[in-house]
């Protein structure tokens, strides 16, 4: 086993439980902090055998989750948007499609 893998390890056993009462402690999310950590500690494995372990891997990790949570926030914003432009839109299309039927 490599010693990058033994890190996330390591900060997977030491670190889960803390850094994910902080994050639902931040965001009121809790099922959200599992999965953004769950996804930090994977990049974890993907990025620290090649760049190496980071001189404070709890942090990386916080960061990397904050960043998922930032963007899944994003994403659902952009998709509500977007949504709602096409609620907006579909009687219009609705009543273009009656129109060109044969």
């Amino acid at each position: 086993m490599s010693d990058a893998r033994r890190a996330v390890e390591e900060m997977a056993r030491s670190s889960y439980g803390r850094l994910v009462a902080y994050l639902s402690a931040q965001t009121g999310d809790m099922g959200g902090a599992e999965d953004a950590l769950g996804e930090a500690l994977l990049a974890a494995l993907s990025t620290w055998p090649e760049a190496g372990v980071p001189e404070r891997p709890e942090a990386w990790l916080l960061t990397a989750a904050r960043n998922r949570i930032v963007d899944r926030a994003r994403h659902a914003e952009v998709r509500a948007e977007h949504e709602e432009a096409l609620r907006r839109r579909l009687p219009q299309v609705r009543s273009e499609l009656k129109m060109e039927r044969p």
